[in-house]
């Protein structure tokens, strides 16, 4: 069984100092009851001298214990200010509840059997430990003082400064040649790695990392040094010395903390690892089978490959969400105050801006998996139109006709008419029209013959599926007509239709026909008819008629 050290010490000096004639004068000392001994939540307080504790005493509700050590501490710097009064005439007065530690006739303090805080142990056993206590503390206390002492003392200390001020200089002369060693040698080749890396890796980034580092080199030592010989030179006074040991332990108690709290939670942290490794495992897995996917290497019925990656983000989002929630538990202050306080704030923030940008995450998956358009595919998007660059979760990036990159919020697609230019006219072709109106006087028939000539001249357009002619309408004083081309270039459908509108013209204008509405007030006097010999006339510079209908009377 652990005996306390406190006990330990106790019993200790009390064999020391004779306690077996103590012994039997008091009831037998139970040493099972010294094992499980427990304060039992009784205040106590330390008896401090030059920043050193010597022993603690208790309190009651009317007398503090911090009041009592107070009281205590000043009886005994009283005496120690008294140079007539020897060390040597601390004594010990038995009462009848109580024992009495005195120097001279001079009251130290009255001690209790409750000060010791074990069953069995008497206030004058108590009293004898003090006793010894005061008089070890009260002689180092005056040796301290001492002029021989403090003369040695401040010769040391001065010695330590010129030790660590020659240590600064040696140290700083040390990194100063470093300084010029790197610039002399390191400088030109760091300069080597931004050329042979295709300027991949800046030499001023690097060159300046590199100095950041042997900034770091030259100070931390420095500090290390300033701040031992600080701790050093305090502890060597009686006066600075309870604030030396305070200042080292600025720096050491909480390493000491930080220390004992990872070894505490290094079975949590073990679990931690446990699960992240294993996360990396799975999500690494899900993404050579999703690249699979989407690659085409493996074939899924009824899954298209576009959707691979979407799915992907969305599993591992579900993935690292169960992996936190597992481990959540075992990370190291989960269960503290702040690290709550610091996950509520965050989701403060979250809820508060998360509207737009779940809409919009949403919407971007909806679009995926609504398959309305893939990279590549010309689209027209609220009077917007572009090809198709990334379709990120958030929002869609196009590319205008005039290279400008358009960013939609995904949200929008979603809620707005998209019209994809590209879908059909993979298999059979996009249609490209346009109108044009003819008079009257112009047979239909060649009108037709003329637009089919003009798109046949027409670069891009697709000799099949063919092109064909629609009469829309008869107007008031021309016939209006509508050609029909197949392109499968959606994305050149304007470089197209300007080369087929060019073509009309040049056609139109060969064969004497003008593309014109003619606007009379009154009826001509001869009727704009087409004579029947006149219906199938060859065009300009051919001997071919148009083509004819078989006609039923």
């Amino acid at each position: 069984m652990f005996i306390p050290i406190k006990n330990t010490l106790i019993l200790f000096f009390f064999l020391i100092l004779g306690g077996a004639s103590v012994f039997g004068e008091g009831a037998p000392v139970d040493l099972a009851a010294i094992e499980a001994q427990d304060d039992g939540g009784v205040s106590r307080a330390p008896v401090t001298l030059d920043g050193q504790k010597l022993f603690d005493v208790i309190g009651v509700p009317s007398y503090s214990a911090e009041k009592r050590a107070g009281d205590i501490s000043k009886r005994i710097h009283g005496i120690l200010g008294d140079p007539s009064i020897s060390t040597a005439a601390i004594n010990v007065v038995l009462e009848k509840d109580f024992s009495v530690v005195m120097v001279g006739d001079r009251l130290v303090m009255r001690v209790f059997d409750a000060d010791s805080g074990v069953p069995g142990f008497t206030s004058a056993m108590q009293a004898e430990i003090i006793k010894k206590i005061l008089a070890d503390a009260f002689r180092a206390y005056r040796e301290a003082r001492r002029p021989l002492t403090l003369v040695m003392d401040t010769v040391l200390a001065i010695l330590v400064v010129f030790l660590c001020a020659a240590l600064l200089l040696g140290w700083t002369w040390t990194v100063r040649k470093l300084n010029l060693y790197a610039e002399r040698t390191l400088k030109h080749r760091v300069t080597l790695i931004q050329s042979k890396s295709f300027d991949l890796i800046r030499a001023g980034i690097v060159w300046e990392g590199l100095k950041g580092f042997l900034g770091i080199v030259h100070v931390v030592p420095i500090i290390v040094v300033i701040y031992f010989h600080l701790g050093f030179v305090l502890r060597l006074f009686p006066w600075t010395r309870s604030f030396g040991a305070n200042f080292l332990n600025l720096v050491f108690d909480p390493l000491k903390m930080l220390g004992q709290s990872f070894l505490a939670s290094i079975p949590s942290l073990l679990v931690v690892v446990v699960v992240a490794g294993l996360t990396y495992v799975i999500l690494r897995m899900m993404s050579l089978f999703f690249m699979g996917v989407h690659t085409g290497t493996i074939q899924i019925s009824g899954f298209d490959q576009d959707w691979a990656m979407p799915t992907f983000r969305i599993s591992r989002l579900l993935v690292v969400a169960l992996a936190l929630v597992v481990a959540y538990p075992h990370i190291p202050g989960s269960n503290s105050l702040a690290f709550k306080g610091v996950s509520v704030f965050l989701g403060v923030i979250l809820s508060l801006g998360s509207s737009s940008f779940a809409s919009n995450l949403i919407a971007g998956y909806s679009v995926v998996y609504r398959r309305a358009f893939r990279v590549g595919d010309w689209i027209s998007v609220d009077a917007v139109a572009g090809e198709v660059m990334e379709i990120l979760p958030l929002v869609t990036r196009l590319r205008s006709r005039t290279n400008e990159v358009i960013i939609i919020p995904n949200s929008t697609i979603v809620n707005s008419p998209v019209t994809n230019f590209s879908t059909l006219a993979r298999d059979r072709g996009l249609i490209l029209h346009t109108t044009v109106g003819i008079g009257y006087e112009t047979p239909w028939r060649q009108v037709e013959a003329m637009l089919l000539e003009s798109a046949n001249r027409t670069s891009g357009v697709l000799k099949t599926p063919k092109p064909f002619v629609v009469k829309m309408s008869l107007g008031d004083f021309a016939v209006t007509y509508e050609i029909n081309a197949f392109c499968d270039a959606p994305q050149n459908r304007l470089q197209i239709y300007s080369t087929l509108h060019q073509n009309i013209l040049d056609v139109f204008n060969e064969n004497n026909v003008q593309i014109m509405t003619p606007a009379y007030e009154g009826d001509p006097a001869t009727p704009k008819l087409v004579a029947k010999e006149n219906w199938f006339t060859p065009l300009a510079g051919t001997k071919n008629a148009p083509q004819r209908t078989i006609e039923k009377t």
